[in-house]
């Protein structure tokens, strides 16, 4: 009776067979192709490559007033700002005319082969001692020193 009988059909709802094809999984497809990830971190390495290979230069932005409505400006609000960049110091030098500023260490290797003729003891000198004995070979109107920088009118590099 069971060989003549047919075998009841496989359940709608269940998995359909294939034919000895196979089902590509969803890995494989990702593996071959650019997925979103890929494309970011390549796109992620071009700018950083783009960002070290130039020569950085800032912007800086300021707020006009508070509440970020347009016509509206704060001047002891866009003040205060220009105050903690450091915009209004360097605005008060270069009205001073030093508009080239250059650390000690600079200064010293482009004038050092002189002092050390004079002054064999300059490598025991501070760095802002060592700046000073390479700039008194200038006239004392062409430089002023700070704490860290060498701040010098224009052409003084030059005479150096």
């Amino acid at each position: 009776l069971a060989t003549t009988m047919p075998t009841a059909p496989p359940p709608r709802w269940g998995k359909k067979k294939t034919a000895g094809k196979k089902v590509p999984s969803a890995t494989a497809k990702i593996r071959g192709s650019f997925g979103i990830s890929s494309t970011f971190t390549s796109q992620a390495n071009a700018l950083l490559e783009t960002l070290q290979s130039g020569t950085p230069h800032f912007v800086r932005c300021l707020k006009p007033n508070s509440a970020q409505t347009g016509g509206d400006f704060d001047s002891a609000l866009v003040l205060a700002q220009l105050n903690s960049l450091g915009v209004l110091e360097t605005v008060r030098i270069r009205r001073e005319g030093f508009p080239v500023r250059t650390d000690f260490a600079e200064v010293w290797a482009l004038g050092w082969a002189a002092v050390v003729r004079v002054t064999p003891q300059a490598s025991r000198l501070s760095a802002k001692q060592r700046a000073e004995a390479v700039l008194q070979r200038l006239p004392r109107d062409m430089w002023k020193l700070g704490h860290t920088k060498a701040f010098l009118r224009d052409g003084a590099l030059g005479l150096l």
